[in-house]
């Protein structure tokens, strides 16, 4: 069973496998010539990231089959090598152990291979030692918990993603909005300020259409229960329970009113001019 048919209640999770491979809704993007479709999940805390992650895997290496590019291999990363075993790795010995197995060779490092002819697998990577990887190329590239890492790691990282026979290189992100990449990842993502890569963009290099992001909140999660909620909002700190309970974006170290999110307290110009709008009286 593939991931799409086991999670057919979780739209956001489809958006995003549909948003790596420019598919249904997000066809637009290779009629605008996008080659390095980059979509990011998440927001709030426990939207199925991580699992969403490791069942993509097949899903984008079934999809390059299809199509006549077998034995694709990409990269599936996260910041530090306990979250890659505690995560994904024990996770996918689990989940996956039906389809394939991770294993580690003295070439390779650990990789999961799938076992269906032509499936190809990926590399599981950690970003601590980030020189161990000079010179590896990826196919596509998935990371967990984007927001850990900063700008300059995601250069490196996402320069790898390249290879000469492939009519595109997916890339896809899950993240909370918290961590030391929170205002770079906004920037792109949230945000769509692209001022950093206007060069890019102009020389058409750089598409703004590569960067899509779906939102999931922790009841887009089949296994969302009571529990789960009362943890999410029990955090002491009002920063947690905004980035992990409402997934908003909109936060900032010591901020006087923690509980701001854009939804609820801003307005727009029209909203204002209805609202508080005054005409002055006219005098003779």
């Amino acid at each position: 069973m593939t991931w799409r048919d086991a999670r057919k209640c979780n739209a956001p999770q489809r958006l995003f496998l549909d948003a790596m491979l420019m598919r249904g809704a997000y066809s637009f993007m290779r009629k605008k010539g996008v080659t390095r479709p980059k979509a990011m999940i998440g927001g709030a805390g426990y939207g199925g990231k991580s699992h969403g992650l490791r069942t993509a895997t097949g899903e984008i290496n079934g999809y390059f089959r299809s199509i006549g590019l077998p034995d694709r291999w990409g990269c599936l990363m996260c910041k530090k090598y306990t979250d890659l075993a505690g995560r994904q790795i024990k996770m996918l010995q689990k989940e996956m152990s039906d389809v394939g197995r991770v294993k580690s060779t003295r070439l390779h490092g650990l990789v999961f291979q799938f076992y269906e002819e032509g499936m190809g697998g990926f590399y599981l990577r950690n970003a601590q030692d980030p020189d161990a990887a000079k010179g590896t190329e990826y196919d596509w590239m998935l990371i967990d918990e984007l927001t850990q890492f900063t700008r300059e790691e995601f250069d490196f990282i996402d320069y790898q993603v390249r290879s000469p026979d492939m009519p595109f290189t997916p890339s896809g992100y899950g993240t909370n909005p918290d961590g030391v990449g929170h205002d770079w990842v906004k920037r792109w993502w949230i945000d769509n300020d692209y001022s950093d890569l206007k060069e890019l963009i102009k020389d058409g290099i750089v598409f703004p259409e590569e960067y899509q992001f779906i939102p999931a909140k922790p009841w887009d999660n089949p296994t969302f229960g009571p529990g789960v909620e009362a943890r999410l909002r029990g955090f002491e700190d009002p920063m947690l329970v905004q980035a992990r309970w409402h997934g908003s974006w909109d936060l900032a170290g010591g901020m006087r009113f923690s509980q701001y999110q854009r939804t609820v307290h801003e307005y727009d110009d029209d909203d204002l001019v209805r609202h508080f709008s005054w005409v002055a009286p006219h005098y003779q």
